[in-house]
């Protein structure tokens, strides 16, 4: 018992540990800098398609693979099964028919049952195919180069939120110190005000309007410190934070304006991260309608094989030409061995062309993804 309890608090405490280490640490004083780094390394969605790039590299490892390896298929069946036969033509229909191996029995059917073997290996390697291997290669290539842009969309555009959450939360402080000061201003003026009310000095509509501004000042007060908490929390959601207990380093945007570098800047749509995107977008759907254009070209692959059988029905027939048939487990030693070398052929031949019909996808996105290219670009 106290072992166990040893062993949950040690359970506990490693938990709490890692908790700890993996807590985000708030700064006292955030600049915009840090909120960029913070923001950039914390956030859930960058993670994603960061792991989405990640993905991409396996598929196209995979792809490489496929054709740069020979395909290698292994089996062993163990069987207890009659084997009654008839003459005539099955379509296996995609494996659902059971097939039954032997001649046609001169005694009839029966419902005798016997143990049966068989284990082969198959090796095949895709020796030409036409393009369609670099059409492959390189729709992996841009899967990878598109997620790689949607990321910098993703960077740059997340950039942008925490650059205008964080200049608006200095907005909206400054908004509390202009009405801090508003307030001052108009708590002074009512104080003289009354003042003056009670001395005789002043009517009492003087008192009541210094009272409504005083009022209004409060009120406007109050609002701009909920807006300023509004975007502070929005901030921190950013950031990754769980509280807006931070301090905005604001001062260096009042000493000087930003400096503008002298040097000549590239045209900004050659730069544009949103940009980019769509133009991978592009790429990849031209990769896509090249693959599926390959698809129907043909394929030449060398094959080799290997196989054993083992059967309880014996080759040798009784005196009146029946079958002998053992139902011990004896069936199950292999009795027959083949190989197999060749150089087959495969392809898909329609008479409808079902290459234009997949391709329709393919050129409607790029539709779509041209009429974005020229909205953002007039836009």
């Amino acid at each position: 018992m106290i072992q166990s309890c040893k062993s949950v608090l040690a359970v506990i405490i490693a938990l709490l540990a890692v908790t700890a280490v993996n807590a985000q640490k708030i700064p006292e004083i955030l600049s915009l800098d840090n909120a960029i780094d913070i923001a950039v390394k914390s956030y859930p969605s960058l993670k994603a398609k960061l792991a989405e790039i990640e993905a991409g590299k396996s598929e196209a490892e995979a792809r490489k693979v496929n054709y740069a390896l020979p395909g290698i298929a292994w089996q062993a069946q163990a069987l207890y099964a009659t084997s009654n036969q008839v003459r005539g033509t099955y379509y296996p229909l995609e494996g659902t028919a059971i097939p039954t191996s032997g001649s046609i029995k001169t005694n009839g059917f029966t419902s005798d049952a016997v143990w049966s073997s068989l284990s082969s290996v198959l090796v095949n390697y895709k020796l030409a195919n036409f393009g369609r291997k670099k059409a492959e290669k390189d729709y992996a290539e841009a899967g990878i180069q598109q997620a790689n842009a949607d990321y910098e969309r993703e960077l740059f555009e997340h950039k942008v939120k925490v650059t205008d959450a964080y200049l608006l939360s200095l907005v909206f402080e400054g908004a509390v110190k202009v009405q801090e000061n508003t307030l001052t201003r108009t708590q002074a003026y009512y104080d003289v005000v009354m003042a003056g009310a009670q001395a005789g000095l002043r009517s009492g509509v003087d008192s009541s309007l210094a009272k409504a501004e005083l009022s209004k000042a409060n009120i406007l007060l109050l609002e701009s410190r909920k807006m300023a908490s509004q975007q502070k929390i929005r901030l921190a959601e950013l950031l990754g934070f769980d509280n807006g207990n931070f301090q905005l380093a604001g001062e260096k945007f009042n000493e000087a304006l930003p400096e503008v570098s002298s040097e000549e800047s590239p045209s900004w749509q050659s730069t544009n991260p949103i940009l980019k995107f769509y133009q991978k977008q592009v790429d990849f759907s031209l990769a896509k309608a090249r693959i599926i254009s390959k698809s129907s070209m043909p394929s030449i692959m060398a094959v080799g094989a290997a196989w054993a059988k083992g059967s309880g029905i014996n080759d040798r027939t009784d005196a009146d030409g029946n079958f002998i048939y053992n139902s011990s487990l004896s069936g199950l030693g292999f009795r027959a061995y083949d190989y197999m070398l060749g150089l087959p052929h495969s392809g898909k031949y329609r008479i409808f062309s079902e290459q234009s019909m997949n391709l329709r996808p393919s050129s409607s996105e790029l539709k779509v993804i041209r009429n974005n290219i020229i909205r953002i670009c007039s836009g």
